[in-house]
């Protein structure tokens, strides 16, 4: 099976169960494809824990939902980049529990 076709595939599982967010879903598998994190937000009810729920089990994944509170930034979750002037590079700081995350995690924000 080519990579097109599971990417096809997945999109089209997720669009079962999740109406009119197709952009949406394609900018996930977009993160999923080059390891990146996924940090839906929106206004209540507008079914982003249904769609991070029914993303992940497309794509074998694990979900966990994370409630916001004022105080909590998206930096807060998914890390940072910062310039490391020692070695001239980019470097990731991520928090302490994504260290061990070995799959795609599809964090949910709900406002308050």
């Amino acid at each position: 099976m080519s990579s097109r076709s599971l990417v096809k595939r997945i999109a089209a599982e997720v669009s079962k169960y999740v109406v009119g967010m197709r952009d949406v879903i394609n900018l996930m598998l977009v993160a999923v494809l080059t390891e990146g994190h996924i940090l839906l937000e929106g206004p209540p009810g507008t079914g982003k824990t249904l769609l991070a729920k029914t993303f992940a089990a497309a794509i074998g994944g694990s979900f966990k939902r994370i409630q916001m509170t004022p105080d909590l930034l998206p930096a807060d979750i998914l890390g940072t980049v910062y310039y490391d002037l020692s070695t001239g590079r980019l470097r990731k700081l991520r928090p302490r529990y994504w260290r061990r995350c070995r799959r795609c995690r599809s964090a949910s924000k709900d406002q308050l």
